[in-house]
């Protein structure tokens, strides 16, 4: 009446937890702080900066886009950055980003895994 059924599951659960994790595999704690770097980067390169008493800019580290800051005013020549550098800057703050985020979740997966091996 009081006898135990092994039915095999307790011995799956200690051979999954004895398995090591794959390289694409992150912890929770990672994943929460690269949530947040990217909150941080998009924060930093979504914000309007005022540039001059005539236009507002946006990006970080490159700007990629500018406007007056009166919205009728079409006579200033506030398009100091072209379309073609807008897009090249548009694309360095992504592969900055990247990086950012990508060397965060790096760093940190390495300090949890060197200290949870046995």
């Amino acid at each position: 009446m009081g006898d135990a059924v092994d039915d095999g599951k307790s011995a799956m659960m200690s051979d999954v937890a004895a398995t090591p994790r794959k390289f694409w595999q992150i912890h929770l704690s990672t994943a929460v702080v690269a949530m947040l770097c990217c909150g941080l980067f998009l924060y930093a390169n979504m914000s309007v900066t005022i540039c001059d008493a005539k236009c507002y800019t946006v990006g970080w580290p490159y700007i990629y886009g500018e406007r007056p800051r009166i919205p009728g005013d079409k006579f200033i020549d506030y398009y100091r950055v072209d379309s073609v550098e807008r897009e090249m800057n548009f694309i360095f703050d992504l592969l900055i980003g990247g990086l950012i985020v990508g060397s965060t979740m790096a760093c940190s997966e390495y300090f949890i895994r060197r200290r949870t091996k046995p």
